[in-house]
């Protein structure tokens, strides 16, 4: 405690531990003192002072904070003993008094080896505690600053898919086409390889909470697969997705990072698997304390995992061998987040492999059933249809979104002109302003049917 104390502190203990140090020795010696001088010099009192002068030096380790009142104190308790030994019983008493004396000897010698070795341990141990203290608070800063700067991160990054995308549905050249096509591309790697990261930091800085909300179960499955379905079959790669009529469809937890999950776990057998199938599939384990606990199988016909590179396969920046990013890209994170995630949806992950055969990727989660939901297909969006429909011809079909006033509220001029297009495209009356201040006078002053704002606003 003392060494963990700042300057003003220690100064002010200091004092009173040393007279902590000497009061105590001082309080010893006068009962070996009048023990040896009321009840004699016999074998009893010379056991008895002998054994507690021994345990109360070894005691008094953690208390003298300098080597120098560790001898003080030694002294001060044997001191009466050697003297008693001189005033009785003549020859035998002054007998007791050497071996006393040369006890003495050795107890200031090994309390001084005791002390230097206790406090330098104490020193030491606290100097490592410090420095691991300080090192978990640098990287919970770095996963703070990280996980924060997530929205500065993204903000360009949308800006420039917004774009290359608005380019793309004007009439350009085949060329002009292609490159802005490897724009895109490119763009969206890129924000892969930011997300995995941002998403990791959040991991590791604890801020990453789960949203539970309905979905469809059968839904999220087949975006799944429809969404890398082509990648796949760019390979001659057969993704096909297995749900047993005993699966419900309709639960409650969070979709996103279910998705994601999904979306890793699916997207790393594409990219390892040349030639082949990949089969998704999900079962029904048990229902355990109101909720239903599901089990996913990602089996491969991929490139498979060494037996020694397994269990390493779920830490951050791990990959199964140190060619894997240099041919098949990645920065081995997808693994440890979806590790982390399925944590957090209360299940666990694990793989079985072998090398040049394939590798099948297992996972639970737990989500409660929504008994209350429908069980009728939900209702056709004919808002996402108009937006698909635009991407193609540019024409403002929308007539929901049609006559609506929007107030968009963003301080990134890319995103403006990106958002400000799209909205007009769809046929809306659009209002931008720059900061928070400015669009609480908006709304103010006019009313709109739509506002369109970013959560991270200057002024606000």
């Amino acid at each position: 405690i003392y060494e963990g104390l700042d300057a003003p502190r220690r100064r002010r203990v200091y004092p009173l531990l040393v007279l902590a140090s000497l009061g105590t020795g001082a309080v010893w010696g006068l009962l070996t003192g009048f023990t040896l001088w009321s009840f004699g010099l016999t074998y009893t009192t010379f056991l008895l002072v002998v054994c507690t002068a021994g345990i109360m030096a070894g005691a008094m380790t953690t208390l003298c904070i300098r080597a120098s009142l560790q001898l003080i104190y030694v002294v001060q308790m044997m001191g009466p003993a050697v003297i008693a030994g001189f005033t009785l019983r003549g020859s035998e008493g002054v007998a007791m008094s050497f071996i006393f004396l040369l006890y003495m000897l050795f107890l200031a010698l090994q309390g001084l080896h005791l002390n230097r070795a206790y406090w330098l341990s104490t020193r030491r141990s606290l100097e490592v505690e410090i420095a691991r203290l300080e090192a978990e608070e640098a990287s919970q800063a770095k996963s703070e600053f990280l996980a924060n700067m997530s929205h500065e991160i993204r903000t360009p990054m949308n800006g420039i898919l917004g774009i290359t995308e608005m380019a793309l549905a004007c009439d350009v050249s085949k060329s002009q086409h292609r490159h802005l096509s490897l724009v895109r591309t490119s763009a969206e790697s890129l924000m892969g390889v930011i997300d995995g990261i941002l998403d990791f930091s959040k991991i590791e800085a604890g801020m990453l909470e789960l949203d539970p909300a309905p979905f469809a179960l059968r839904d999220v499955l087949d975006e799944v697969v429809q969404t890398l379905g082509p990648r796949a079959g760019s390979r001659g790669v057969a993704l096909t997705l297995e749900v047993g009529p005993e699966v419900p469809d309709h639960l409650v937890g969070d979709e996103t990072r279910f998705r994601q999950i999904l979306l890793n776990l699916v997207g790393n057998a594409v990219k390892f698997t040349q030639e082949g199938s990949i089969r998704v599939r999900a079962l029904v384990r048990e229902e355990r304390e109101g909720r239903t606990e599901f089990e996913f199988q990602i089996a491969d016909t991929g490139v498979g995992i060494p037996r020694e590179r397994r269990e390493a396969i779920f830490q951050a920046f791990a990959q199964a061998d140190s060619s894997t990013t240099r041919h098949f890209g990645g920065t081995g994170l997808g693994l440890s987040i979806s590790a982390s995630l399925v944590d957090l949806l209360g299940g666990r992950i694990w793989l079985t492999s072998e090398k040049g055969v394939g590798s099948t990727f297992y996972f639970t989660a737990l989500f409660e059933r929504d008994v209350g939901a429908e069980a009728d297909a939900p209702e056709h969006d004919a808002s996402r249809d108009a937006a698909c429909e635009l991407a193609a011809d540019q024409t403002p079909v929308n007539r929901t979104l049609g006559s609506m006033r929007v107030l968009l509220v963003e301080d990134n001029a890319i995103n403006v002109l990106v958002a400000r297009r799209l909205l007009e495209r769809l046929g809306c009356r659009v209002t931008a302003v720059g900061n928070g201040r400015l669009a609480v006078a908006a709304h103010a002053s006019e009313r709109y049917d739509l506002i369109f704002m970013d959560i991270q606003m200057p002024e606000m």
